[in-house]
């Protein structure tokens, strides 16, 4: 078998559903995985299409573009599993080419910094060997501390009584609800 083919066949098992770039989605099942997939999931996509950035005058950072915010939306859950707190931003306006300005779909990026880069070199291995070396560079060298916790408790005020759940998930063990 050709490795085309191979390829395709791995598409099909692993039930990955061909979508446009502003359409795919990571799937339930993978999402609600162990956290060795999620290591995995998260190493195929920094190091595919991720940026370790270290000129940003912002401070150091990791950068994952995408046209599919659902992708990112996805993936930044998967990374508040780890303790990882990114955002995402609409990235600037349609490319200008050749003097015309283009009409391209909406590209978002997901980035982190500061303590999130720590937890994450702490966690994730980079297979992409430049963007590798970029993280042991940050690990021995950079200045990893500030994060993206935007959230504070203004107040606690009662609110009356209500029924309370605990939740158990068998297959993982974890619970992942946009951080909390």
């Amino acid at each position: 078998q050709s490795s085309k083919n191979g390829l395709a066949a791995f598409v099909k098992f692993a039930q990955l559903i061909p979508a446009l770039s502003y359409e795919k989605v990571i799937p339930d099942y993978i999402v609600n995985s162990n956290e060795e997939v999620l290591i995995g999931l998260l190493d195929g996509l920094f190091s595919t299409a991720g940026n370790v950035n270290l000129t940003s005058k912002n401070g150091y950072q990791i950068r994952l573009g995408s046209t599919s915010l659902e992708l990112l939306q996805q993936t930044r859950r998967i990374l508040l599993y780890f303790g990882i707190h990114a955002s995402i931003h609409e990235s600037a306006a349609s490319p200008i080419i050749q003097g015309r300005k283009i009409n391209a779909k909406r590209k978002y990026v997901l980035m982190f910094y500061g303590q999130s880069i720590k937890r994450f070199i702490e966690r994730i291995k980079l297979s992409h060997p430049d963007k590798q070396i970029k993280i042991e560079y940050l690990k021995q060298w950079g200045s990893l501390h500030g994060n993206l916790w935007r959230t504070k408790i203004k107040s606690i005020e009662p609110a009356g009584e209500a029924d309370v759940y605990d939740l158990f998930e068998p297959v993982s063990d974890s619970w992942i609800t946009d951080g909390y």
